[in-house]
């Protein structure tokens, strides 16, 4: 509030949410409510911008021909990451993602996209789990009796998948003022998600194109996400070398030789090529490693880009962090 004082930022209230919903559920639902705007990039509170997003938006495309919706891919590459989305507000959008809200809670069997099950009160011992994810699911845990926080996160995965109609990776290459039409890349690292997508669901009328994002956009910062990568080989190695603008400080930032993140970088995720950061998962966030001694580069991001915030802030800005 502060901030908007100022005339920094500007708030937006919602309305509560309905009784049945989570207060999350709805709020993602009511950004394709928000008329004002062409295009909306959303972004999680443990997000951090560290580069440009101007060719993006360009490359989006503009009116009835552009991109409907977009978002990265989880470090699996078979299902996409809510932590950051472009879309373009609509009301049809917004109707239909508020009645598959209110279909959700009669879906059965196991999401393709985490192998959990869609209803917690569907019987869960491991011979069926077991067996329903060899028919579906192809990360199916031997057990799961109640959904966990991936719960949203698959929904919008299977919402996107039969509503709208995957176009490929959003090609930033092809962007610039003017064009209507975004144009996607098929590349070798997109198999398996578009292979979870062919899986099938219930098809609903189309509501537009929506592509993935460069993994810059949405680039995994927490330590096992870096250590995941180091590991990683084929086309998701390939995929994270890629997606980023400079592929040479990104393997200096992982560097393979000691196996560890290097130390001492100011800037890392900006100098590897990353657009935005992102901290998923709980006691990961860069907040919650107050000793300097349990930070890596990726977390110092964003400690100077906080102290460099407050510095400038007005008087009564949140500014200050209890360890």
């Amino acid at each position: 509030e502060g901030l908007e004082r100022s005339g920094l930022i500007s708030l937006k209230y919602l309305p509560p949410a309905p009784g049945h919903l989570k207060a999350r559920s709805w709020g993602k639902a009511l950004l394709w409510d928000l008329s004002g705007f062409d295009l909306v990039l959303y972004l999680d509170a443990d997000t951090l911008f560290v580069g440009g997003v101007g060719d993006l938006l360009r490359a989006a495309g503009d009116g009835s021909k552009g991109v409907r919706f977009a978002a990265s891919l989880t470090r699996s590459m078979t299902s996409l990451n809510a932590g950051v989305m472009l879309l373009r507000p609509e009301a049809r959008v917004r109707d239909a993602m508020l009645n598959s809200f209110e279909e959700r809670e009669h879906w059965t069997g196991l999401s393709r996209w985490s192998g959990q099950l869609w209803n917690a009160t569907e019987a869960a011992d491991s011979a069926a789990v077991a067996a329903a994810s060899a028919a579906g699911g192809t990360a199916a845990p031997a057990r799961r009796p109640k959904r966990s926080v991936l719960e949203d996160q698959d929904h919008l995965n299977e919402f996107a998948a039969t509503h709208f109609m995957y176009q490929g990776e959003l090609d930033l290459r092809h962007g610039h003022v003017g064009s209507d039409k975004p144009q996607g890349r098929q590349e070798d690292w997109l198999f398996a998600y578009t292979q979870t997508v062919l899986l099938g669901g219930a098809w609903r009328p189309q509501l537009g194109a929506y592509f993935t994002l460069p993994m810059a956009f949405n680039f995994c910062a927490t330590t096992t996400c870096m250590q995941q990568f180091i590991e990683m080989r084929g086309p998701g190695r390939r995929a994270v070398i890629e997606q980023l603008d400079t592929a040479a400080e990104f393997r200096h930032l992982l560097s393979e030789e000691g196996g560890e993140i290097s130390a001492g970088q100011r800037f890392a995720g900006r100098r590897a090529g990353a657009r935005i950061l992102h901290w998923p998962g709980d006691l990961r966030k860069p907040w919650q490693h107050c000793a300097e001694a349990s930070r890596s580069p990726l977390d110092n991001e964003w400690w100077e880009a906080f102290a460099d915030a407050c510095a400038v802030a007005p008087p009564d800005a949140p500014c200050s962090l209890t360890c």
